[in-house]
């Protein structure tokens, strides 16, 4: 057998109800992807955010040394960037039940790229870092009321000699002002692959947080890319094509939106199980689809949300995703520095944040 995929972490409750939780990866074989299964009981509370927004970092690190450092979020719309479509299945909303969200990483092109995919062999005593809150998706989630499996998928007989790994992180995030400018240095010691920008804030498109962004090496010297919000979306739209994931709930109103993965553009499509067809939709934008029956707020539904901008987040990747050589080299530029615009509608929990996902060789 090429390849199997093996167990890291087995169904396994949350001691708190926050907390950081820490996995040592013994496995031995070469990784091509690791796969979340996150579960949360709420209560018939509302919902306060995604469900993805309770693992708010994942982390693999060797010591001080860190390969991979994103939240749930950004891991599914790197996921979405990369596969064409979102690890997670659907969202839903029915009080005390169990929701389930899945999600994976990949440290290759495609899954089980011989040539790029996470050899454990070459570090000390690596491990991955949980870090989650309940709280911030459900005020009654409850210790001992979130749930992780953790697989990953291995190389089995067929043992490749990879030349390095695809690193993915979190580089930077701050608080925007609106309508201002903000310069981030960007780092020039690996080639990257691709660039996301996140403008994270619920009920409001990624379009208010980000207006525009340019990226300039030396001073000016080159402009690898300058794009107004629009122009880029458009762009996405035309490379990914449109994000979509189903959805089920028995609560509607505006005290039970239901949170979804797409900041611009949702459309929702739905209907009403064993009740009249009374459902209309009340609003949809920033992650977030308030549908209404215009009384109890009761009916269950089921449909699928389509839209752009999974968890807020644009990509621009550099050259052909599937040639190393075609990657963008930045060992020789002095200064890369990144300009981002910030939109004109910024509510107090907006953050903007800088993901990379970069070739880094052993």
């Amino acid at each position: 057998m090429r390849y199997r995929t093996t167990t890291l972490l087995a169904r396994q409750a949350m001691p708190a109800i926050a907390g950081t939780h820490i996995i040592d990866i013994p496995i031995t074989d070469i990784i091509s992807a690791f796969r979340f299964h996150l579960e949360v009981t709420p209560d018939a509370t509302l919902k306060l955010s995604h469900g993805f927004d309770v693992i708010s970092k994942i982390e693999i690190v060797d010591g001080s040394d860190v390969m991979l450092e994103l939240s749930a979020a950004q891991m599914d719309a790197l996921h979405f960037f990369e596969r064409g479509k979102l690890g997670n299945i659907t969202v839903q909303d029915f009080g005390a039940v169990n929701d389930e969200f899945y999600t994976a990483v990949y440290f290759g092109r495609w899954p089980f790229d011989d040539q790029l995919a996470l050899d454990p062999s070459k570090f000390s005593n690596p491990q991955m870092r949980i870090t989650y809150n309940g709280a911030t998706y459900n005020a009654g989630v409850a210790a001992g009321g979130i749930f992780l499996t953790i697989e990953a998928d291995v190389f089995d007989e067929f043992v490749p000699s990879p030349i390095g790994f695809l690193q993915h992180r979190e580089f930077y995030r701050y608080t925007p002002v609106a309508n201002a400018f903000h310069y981030v240095n960007l780092p020039t010691d690996l080639v990257i692959r691709k660039f996301i920008l996140q403008g994270h804030q619920y009920t409001r498109a990624t379009n208010d947080a980000i207006a525009a962004a340019r990226l300039d090496e030396d001073n000016m010297k080159r402009i690898p890319f300058d794009k107004l919000f629009e122009d880029w979306l458009a762009w996405d739209r035309q490379e990914y094509g449109p994000v979509e994931h189903g959805m089920a709930a028995s609560r509607e109103g505006g005290a039970f939106p239901l949170y979804t993965a797409m900041a611009n553009w949702p459309i929702p499509v739905y209907h009403e199980v064993n009740a009249a067809p009374v459902l209309r939709t009340l609003g949809v934008n920033g992650c977030q689809t308030t549908l209404s029956d215009g009384g109890a707020e009761t009916t269950t539904y089921i449909g699928r949300m389509i839209g752009h901008c999974p968890h807020f987040c644009l990509c621009f990747p550099f050259g052909d995703k599937n040639n190393l050589n075609d990657w963008y080299e930045t060992e020789n530029i002095g200064a890369l520095r990144l300009r981002v615009l910030n939109g004109a509608t910024i509510l107090a929990a907006c953050t903007n944040r800088v993901i990379l996902q970069q070739l880094r060789r052993y």
